[in-house]
This record gives C-alpha cells, sequence and structure tokens, in this order.
C-alpha cells in the first residue's frame, strides 16, 4: 500500500527535461552500438591474422617437407610468392587493427561522456522529484494543519475538552 502511494506520486511528477533524459538515453544507446560494432570488427581481424598466422606455419612446415623431398624451383618460387601475400594481407589486417583500436578508444570516451550526460540529467530529474515531493509533503501538512485547527476551533465552540 505504501508503494502505492509512493507510484501514485510519482504519476503525477512531470519532469521538464523528460524529452532531453530520451534523447541521452538514445544517445548512450547509439554509443554502445557503435563500440560493439567496432569491438566485433576488432575480433574479427583478430580472428583473421590468428588463422593466417597458423596457415603460414603449417605452409611453411609442408613447405620445409617438400623441400626435403626434392620441390621443384618453379613450385618453390610460387609457395614463396604465396606466403609472401599471407604475410602482407597479415601485415595490412595488423595496421587496420592498430587504426580500429585508436577508433575503439575513441569510441569508449565518446561513450563516456554520453553516460555522463544522461547521469547529469538524470541527477537534476532527482532533484526534481525530491522538491516536488517535499512540496507535496509541505502542502499535505498544511492541510493536515489546517483541519486540525478548524477541529480545535469547533470543539472549543461546542465546549468539547481537546487533548
Amino acid at each position: 500500500m505504501i508503494e502505492t502511494v509512493f507510484e501514485e506520486q510519482h504519476l503525477s511528477f512531470k519532469f521538464r527535461f523528460e524529452t532531453l533524459l530520451r534523447l541521452r538515453q538514445r544517445h548512450v544507446e547509439a554509443a554502445e552500438v557503435e563500440l560493439a560494432s567496432l569491438l566485433e570488427k576488432s575480433r574479427s581481424l583478430s580472428d583473421s591474422i590468428a588463422v593466417a598466422a597458423e596457415r603460414l606455419r603449417l605452409f611453411r612446415h609442408d613447405l620445409d617437407r617438400r623441400l626435403q623431398e626434392g620441390l621443384p624451383a618453379e613450385e618453390y618460387h610460387l609457395c614463396i610468392m604465396h606466403m609472401e601475400t599471407v604475410k602482407d594481407r597479415m601485415d595490412n589486417n595488423r595496421e587496420e587493427l592498430t587504426a580500429l583500436q585508436d577508433e575503439i578508444r575513441k569510441a569508449r570516451y565518446r561513450l563516456n561522456i554520453r553516460y555522463r550526460e544522461k547521469k547529469m540529467v538524470e541527477k537534476l530529474r532527482q532533484r526534481d522529484l525530491e522538491r516536488y515531493l517535499n512540496e507535496k509533503r509541505l502542502k499535505e501538512q498544511k492541510e493536515v494543519d489546517s483541519l486540525s485547527t478548524i477541529r480545535h476551533a469547533w470543539k472549543q465552540k461546542n465546549g468539547e475538552k481537546t487533548v
């Protein structure tokens, strides 16, 4: 029952910056989505680099084995070119990952700013709610005091004892 009264008091409360609060929440959500997307891309690049490194290691091992068995020079040259291509792709992915890590750092910073902006508006909302509840309590107390005064005056008029 106490919770119901408290909820009713909240229902009649209108925050003057409610639209701004919702906007800040959407900004936070957008920044979270951006960061999640960048992190997923980073994870994907890291996985690609790891897979390429493993393939390169296995390819080198296979090349060493084939060299011992007598690999023709033309095939050896093709294998070396293939390995260089894989290394170049890995280097490109590493550079992209480095740039992406910088973007992730910036996205985290932007998200932190968005959180702080939202928190600031939430604090304003909380202060306004507390002010509203205090004003409501004062108004109710004045009504109770007024009723008590009227009751006391009525009892004195009718000769009843007052406590």
